[in-house]
């Protein structure tokens, strides 16, 4: 039988998945918010596979991890965790009270 090569997301990957979002221009690449009614300048990374990478790099720099990051590991993680529309849900609550959410 062969091993999974799936780990689970620990907190502090989650937390820092979070804390990531709770920035307001990267929460609009990754929930497609960035390019609605705007015409992309030259040069101008405005795609949700950027927005991807961008998480991919602030976990690593954030949470000391046996395991990197890539592009395809974020891009799982964040449709495991807040997809399906729980991003929104989950930003709408931050920004109204300054309670915990627990995800």
């Amino acid at each position: 039988m062969e091993r999974s090569k799936r780990a689970a997301t620990s907190r502090s990957e989650r937390t820092a998945m979070l804390e990531f979002l709770r920035i307001l221009k990267n929460f609009a690449l990754l929930t497609g918010q960035a390019t609605k009614g705007k015409p992309m300048k030259r040069g101008e990374k405005l795609t949700r596979s950027h927005g991807l990478a961008r998480l991919a790099e602030y976990v690593n720099a954030v949470v000391l991890a046996v395991r990197p990051w890539n592009t395809q590991n974020a891009k799982s993680r964040y449709i495991s965790i807040y997809g399906a529309g729980r991003a929104r849900v989950v930003m709408a609550c931050l920004t109204r009270t300054s309670k915990r959410v627990h995800i």
